[in-house]
């Protein structure tokens, strides 16, 4: 468990100012206009890795049945509210909130831990009569952080 805390604290203090799967206001303005075309590909990306992320936990560390179809529309649909409150936060608060919180590690966690209570209220509607909510939690974060995971690299091997 250590290990994945380092991780996860290395991992966040190496992201630029972003806003977790609300990332993608701030992933499409940083990439410019050629990148707003593709942004559906990448959503379509974010939406597989985050479902084969919950397949592999179900299934390998569970050993419960797996809903393939169900679980590819609460995913999307859980990014999609994300995605939609990521805009309003960029649009609306997000400079507000930057002027108290100096630090974009410390911004980028609280969006994080944003996103994932977000996801987490969407699965947790879905699920609540087959999983408890510490599991959902925990399969939530770790979803994501597979997530911005896998856009960080994107965005490191798309500036060089």
């Amino acid at each position: 468990m250590k290990k994945i805390l380092y991780f996860l604290i290395a991992f966040f203090l190496t992201l630029p100012l972003v806003s977790a799967n609300m990332v993608w206001p701030t992933f499409s303005e940083w990439m410019g206009s050629a990148m707003s075309m593709n942004i559906i590909l990448l959503f379509a990306w974010i939406v597989v890795i985050e479902v084969f992320v919950y397949w592999i936990i179900v299934r390998r560390y569970y050993k419960k049945k797996f809903d393939l179809k169900k679980n590819i529309l609460i995913v999307f649909l859980a990014n999609v509210i994300s995605m939609l409150l990521g805009f309003y936060i960029n649009a609306a608060i997000a400079s507000f909130i930057a002027s108290f919180i100096e630090s974009p590690f410390f911004f980028f966690l609280m969006l994080y831990i944003l996103t994932v209570l977000i996801e987490w209220g969407i699965f947790f509607l879905f699920y609540r009569k087959t999983w408890n909510r510490k599991e959902l939690l925990k399969m939530t974060a770790l979803a994501n952080v597979f997530s911005y995971l896998f856009l960080y690299i994107l965005m490191v091997v798309l500036s060089i």
